[in-house]
């Protein structure tokens, strides 16, 4: 039996199922809930998630290496992926990496890894251009909230 981790699409601390892997992924009737085979998921497609917030998406090398909730995170380098381990709950993105304009209509869709952005202190991914500067103008709208710090 394969493991499965649910990732709650508007809990932003599960974050980061990888969208390259969108196939092992399945919507659950309440369109809440998504379940990933976790076995199979490498979070935002390999990329480093520090290195957006410094404005450059680098690839993650499998050197560095860490896990949060079960997801494999890569990172450029030792330093991003210690200031992830500080803070995973800040680097990971929203709706589990996929596209925020679907998961804000219950959907699940593969987001494009270069198509971002930081609003609010949350990393957001869409599937297009289009797409993002409708989140970027109206971020409320698709569910985009400041991330709480405690």
């Amino acid at each position: 039996m394969r493991n499965t981790l649910v990732v709650l699409t508007l809990i932003a601390a599960f974050g980061a199922a990888a969208p390259a892997y969108a196939e092992a992924v399945t919507e659950s009737a309440s369109a809440r809930e998504i379940r990933v085979d976790k076995d199979a998921v490498l979070a935002v497609s390999g990329y480093d998630a520090v290195s957006y917030f410094d404005g450059k998406p680098l690839k993650g090398d499998r050197a560095f290496e860490a896990l949060h909730h079960g997801i494999k995170f890569r990172f450029a380098n030792a330093a991003n992926k210690e200031r992830f381990l500080a803070d995973p709950d800040r680097f990971s993105p929203m709706n589990g990496g996929f596209c925020v304009v679907a998961a804000s209509a219950n959907k699940v869709l593969k987001a494009n890894p270069q198509t971002y952005a930081i609003i609010d202190d949350r990393l957001v991914f869409s599937n297009n251009k289009k797409n993002l500067q409708k989140v970027i103008a109206d971020p409320k709208k698709y569910g985009v909230t400041p991330r709480v710090v405690q």
